[in-house]
């Protein structure tokens, strides 16, 4: 006969009255049946056990989490400090962002309204009373003065994309994402400048753009502000550059446009510590950066860490580039300006 001890779940063979594991007496326990699976009262503990502690681990996992993102989200806010912002501390503490409803933009048989803000939401309402389909795309935007998009190429962090039918409207909006506000440490939106392009179905190519738009919110205050530089660099043509600072590997600059329109620039001919920096992927984010009229642009060297040790670079001391500079005051693609700001040094250690 073989008996399990309900004690320790020891199995017992034999005609023994006590458990051989523990001793427990096994004259009330009932002899196994290996036909029918039998209870398992100490292996159920143990998997109760288990099972608390996988949730114990994951509750662990979860408020660290949540603390790491704390930290983290502090540190950005921290980034960027402003020579003034124009907010009052009722503006920020106590008042709600507005934006009245308005018509912004009137030419070439279009008119864009904006509706509203919702937090960080603006309500776009377009009317195309033209005999052309139209897809309208925000090609360069801004808050506040700085810069969203860090370039044509890529992705801007809010956008206009709406295909309005010949004689048509829609709706659309322009989502402002929090995480830009973030690393801007921008707490009140003020402004929005947007320069929305119009491209032809039919064609698929641009038709017109409207230009810089200014979507001003209740808590508009004269000017823009600027983040605040370590040294300016240049300043020539109604065009600035700034040395911003360091932010780990990054080093920060600043390209300020106060001319009356938009332009684009070129960051090339990139040295750190005189050796010329060739990643394909820093060429192109610092290719064809669009900066509007009255605004700041942030762009970044990176001193990566493969390129410090290919050249035996143990301390970043300097950087030199070069800027091309394309502006276009008659908005006219054949009558564009280039220009070169010559190289461009700074000092960092």
């Amino acid at each position: 006969m073989t008996w399990k001890c309900q004690r320790c779940g020891k199995v017992n063979k034999g005609n023994s009255d006590y458990c051989k594991q523990c001793g427990c007496h096994l004259g009330d326990n009932q002899p196994i049946n290996y036909y029918q699976q039998p209870p398992v009262i100490i292996n159920q503990k143990k998997n109760i056990g288990c099972f608390t502690k996988v949730l114990i681990a994951i509750g662990a996992f979860v408020v660290i989490s949540f603390i790491f993102a704390i930290l983290f989200s502090t540190d950005n806010s921290k980034k960027f400090e402003y020579e003034s912002n124009g907010i009052t501390e009722a503006n920020q503490a106590t008042i709600k962002t507005e934006i009245k409803e308005s018509l912004i933009y009137d030419e070439n048989k279009v008119k864009i309204f904006v509706k509203g803000i919702d937090d960080n939401v603006i309500k776009i309402y377009i009317e195309n009373n033209s005999n052309k389909s139209y897809h309208f795309d925000g090609h360069s935007c801004a808050v506040n003065g700085i810069m969203a998009t860090n370039s044509s190429f890529a992705i801007s962090s809010f956008n206009i994309d709406a295909n309005v039918a010949a004689n048509s409207k829609a709706n659309t909006e322009l989502k402002i994402e929090k995480s830009f506000l973030r690393e801007y440490s921008i707490t009140d939106i003020q402004t929005v400048d947007i320069n929305i392009w119009a491209y032809d179905n039919a064609k698929s190519f641009k038709s017109f753009d409207t230009g810089r738009i200014r979507i001003k919110t209740n808590k508009y205050s004269d000017g823009n502000a600027r983040i605040k530089s370590k040294k300016n660099l240049f300043n020539k043509n109604s065009v600035s550059i700034d040395y911003i600072g360091q932010d780990g590997k990054d080093y920060i600059f600043s390209l300020t446009n106060s001319q009356k329109e938009l332009l684009t620039f070129e960051v090339k001919d990139i040295t750190i510590n005189g050796y010329t920096i060739n990643d394909w992927l820093t060429q192109v984010a610092l290719y064809d950066v669009e900066v509007l009229d009255g605004c700041q642009c942030i762009f970044k060297i990176e001193a990566d860490d493969d390129f410090l040790e290919e050249n035996e670079i143990n301390d970043v001391k300097s950087i030199r580039f070069n800027t091309v500079i394309e502006d276009n005051n008659d908005n006219d693609i054949y009558r564009i300006n280039q220009w070169e700001t010559g190289n461009i040094s700074v000092s960092v250690d």
